[in-house]
């Protein structure tokens, strides 16, 4: 049974946003948000209002007021651009109202809309608590991922701190925005921070806020992500690039619960449960210099290692298919499913981008594809070959349904693919040593590890640990 949505938006990149984050489990309807009194919604409905282009909180306030006024058993989401420009909290209570806060992000939409529709459906008592309600399980036949989301499960009640490991595009924000929903906190704030993003002259005033006067440009005073996170959960993604004094400050809100403002001496409680994540190894960036032990044991109180898409493969078509629901309707196209011998080519290749990636080339079959099964010709041609470590001993595959000049250039990356795969693995990942080998010059071969998607730290060995 799908549950009635309505979405205000002017914009139409941020409907077609929503309607993905719908998915098939909603019953959509679109309008215009405007300044006229909105209409009368008289059942449990949800509504999404697109209020991003608002100048100020009592802009967001007013409209938040009419929309509760005219929709009392409803329940009220609404996009905005800055945290700051939040209402007051009791506001928000006595509207029935929850932001959706940058950055917005359809599969984390989803999960919102999926947990306020349980609650309206009087599932409100389980819905932040109970994986099976939201599906998690479903989505994996891979036993790697069943452990992951196990320990999802076990640590989401708890305020545990949470370091998520694994490669780019695993999907270890997916799982931080989870772990929220899942636990107590699930109806308070999410705020997600990626810190490789951030200036390291701005981290610690955009961590922690700073006061005014400060520094020069800082005009008035203003709240960090920590202090707008307050009661909820703040998710710090590639947490290995932070600053050293930043890292000092994280250290201490960890140990002490409060934190300074920039330029401030005032102790600010601090009730937030901190989920960090990263791709690099960070007992590596510790042994490095780069990354304090300390800061490292106290995120490390429960360790997640994501695996990556190659592991996991099981997951490989059930992922891609549910993409495809996503994707179809903004595509315009009725595609049901995939035809064989593009799930052959999806479930081969080596995937270095992982879950994004794939994500990615689902995206873009869905519009290329003009029947109702994806097919091959959809697809790149890079994944028409299969991926490096499945080789047999021939030199090239022949594929007698592709296109004599389709062939040829498959046979041709995919030599490439596998030469350079070779040839890093040999060199430990050394680009230098590598491009001598080749004999090709350093800038030829970073032109052909980008176009083949292949880094350089894929082949350098791991570090034994002492245990």
């Amino acid at each position: 049974m799908t549950h009635p949505l309505t979405i205000y938006s002017a914009h139409r990149d941020t409907r077609e946003l929503l309607l993905a984050a719908a998915g098939d489990e909603f019953t959509a309807t679109v309008k215009t948000l405007n300044h006229e009194l909105p209409p009368e919604h008289g059942g449990q409905e949800i509504l999404v209002l697109d209020l991003c282009d608002q100048p100020d909180a009592d802009s967001i306030q007013d409209i938040l007021e009419r929309f509760a006024g005219r929709a009392p058993s409803s329940r009220i989401l609404f996009l905005i651009k800055d945290p700051e420009l939040l209402p007051e909290k009791g506001l928000l209570r006595q509207s029935h109202a929850e932001p959706l806060l940058p950055p917005h992000e359809a599969r984390a939409i989803h999960l919102t809309l999926s947990r306020v529709a349980l609650e309206l459906s009087g599932a409100g008592a389980i819905s932040c608590k109970s994986p099976q309600v939201l599906d998690v399980m479903a989505l994996t036949n891979s036993q790697n991922m069943r452990d992951v989301y196990r320990k999802v499960q076990m640590v989401a009640p708890t305020r545990t701190t949470v370091l998520l490991t694994g490669e780019t595009g695993t999907g270890k924000s997916y799982l931080a925005k989870l772990i929220h929903q899942l636990s107590s906190r699930c109806s308070r704030q999410f705020i997600s921070v990626h810190c490789g993003a951030m200036p390291e002259s701005l981290i610690e005033s955009e961590l922690f806020g700073h006061e005014k006067g400060a520094f020069t440009g800082a005009s008035r005073t203003r709240k960090g992500k920590f202090e707008l996170a307050d009661g909820g959960t703040i998710f710090l993604d590639e947490i290995g690039t932070i600053t050293p004094s930043a890292q000092i400050k994280l250290l201490h809100i960890l140990q002490e619960k409060a934190f300074e403002r920039v330029g401030g001496e005032k102790l600010i409680p601090c009730d937030v449960r901190i989920i960090a994540a990263t791709n690099e190894d960070p007992a590596l960036l510790c042994e490095q210099g780069k990354f304090r032990w300390d800061l490292f044991y106290r995120l490390n109180v429960f360790p997640v290692e994501v695996p990556p898409l190659r592991q996991r493969t099981e997951d490989i078509l059930p992922l891609a298919e549910q993409f495809i629901r996503n994707f179809r309707r903004d595509a315009g196209k009725s595609i049901s499913g995939i035809d064989p011998r593009a799930a052959r080519a999806l479930e081969e290749y080596a995937w270095p981008g992982n879950v994004r990636e794939l994500e990615n080339i689902v995206e873009r079959a869905c519009i290329l594809e003009e029947t109702d099964l994806i097919h091959a010709e959809s697809l790149p041609l890079e994944l028409l070959a299969l991926r490096p470590e499945a080789q047999s001993d021939s030199s090239t595959r022949s594929d007698t349904l592709m296109p004599l000049h389709a062939a040829r250039t498959a046979a041709i990356e995919e030599f490439e693919r596998r030469y350079l795969w070779a040839l890093l693995q040999s060199c430990n990942g050394s680009i230098k040593k590598s491009a001598d080998t080749a004999g090709i010059t350093t800038r030829q071969l970073h032109k052909l590890m980008t176009r083949h998607r292949l880094d350089k730290k894929t082949f350098r060995p791991r570090p034994k640990r002492n245990s």
